[in-house]
Order: structure tokens, then sequence, then C-alpha cells
């Protein structure tokens, strides 16, 4: 558990410094980045699948869903209760993303009734639980989507 901790926070450190370095954001925007009246997020993730959107903006994205772009376990053995329960959440909102037709994670938590309440697991309740390999999709999506605006800075070299 500490050794996940830390590679989290790590990761944390890390990807502002990248998005510095690539010229996404200069350091200074990147100081402001959260203050003032923010747009909603999960707005702001569907938002990039149609529209143009600022560096300050994308920046944002991609930090948000780094924090909660999840955990990819290496195990071999058998599933747990908890795991299978981790596992139907999966499956469930997956068939729920191509039933309803919804592009990406952020566009099924925006827009779907179930999640106006909260967007974030609860109590034992695995309402909001996305595969790995959907968040991936999502970023994709946003960066493929960004180039066809003619944004620079999503470019490929940094997907």
């Amino acid at each position: 558990m500490r050794r996940r901790l830390r590679r989290h926070r790590h990761r944390l450190e890390r990807i502002p410094h990248l998005l510095v370095a690539e010229n996404v954001i200069s350091q200074a925007e990147l100081d402001a980045l959260f203050e003032g009246k923010l747009e909603d997020i999960y707005t702001l993730r569907v938002k990039a699948l149609d529209t143009a959107v600022s560096h300050a903006d994308f920046a944002r994205i991609l930090l948000h869903i780094a924090q909660r772009r999840g955990f990819k376990s290496n195990r071999k053995s058998g599933t747990s209760k908890e795991d299978g329960e981790l596992l139907a959440a999966v499956s469930a909102n997956r068939a729920l993303m191509a039933e309803k037709g919804y592009r990406t994670v952020g566009e099924m938590l925006l827009k779907d009734p179930q999640y106006s309440g909260s967007k974030r697991n609860k109590g034992g309740k695995y309402l909001a639980t996305v595969g790995r390999d959907m968040v991936e999709e999502e970023v994709r999506a946003i960066f493929k989507a960004q180039r066809e605006q003619g944004q620079a800075f999503a470019a490929t070299e940094l997907e």
C-alpha cells in the first residue's frame, strides 16, 4: 500500500512538470491554474471532444484524469469478493456506455442521471467504477479531437 501511494503521489508530481516541459502550459499558468471560478471538469472533458479548448483547460483535463485513472494490477491469483463487485460494476458501466451511446467515461459521468448526485464511489458502492482501458480511450479521444481542432499542444509525442 505504501509503495502504491508513493507511486501515485510521485506520478502526480511528475505530470505538471511534463506539461510545462512540453510547452502545454507555462509555469506561471500552472501556478494559477486552479484559482478563480472554474468550469466543471466533466463539462470540460466533454467539451474537449467537440471543440478546441485552451492550454489551461487541456492541462486541467489531463491532471484530473491522471488523478483518477485507477490502479492496474499485475496479480495472477484469483479474485476476491470485492474484486468481483468491482468487475461487475465495470461491466455494467461498459454496457451503459454502449447502450446509451456515450463516447467516453467523462460524458457518461456528466450526462447520465444516476451520476448526478455523485461521480465518486462511496460507502462500499462501486457505481462509478470504470476500467482503466476506458479512461485510456477517453484520453486518446481527447488528444485526437484536439489535434483535429488544430491544437499543437496535443501532439502525438505527448499522448
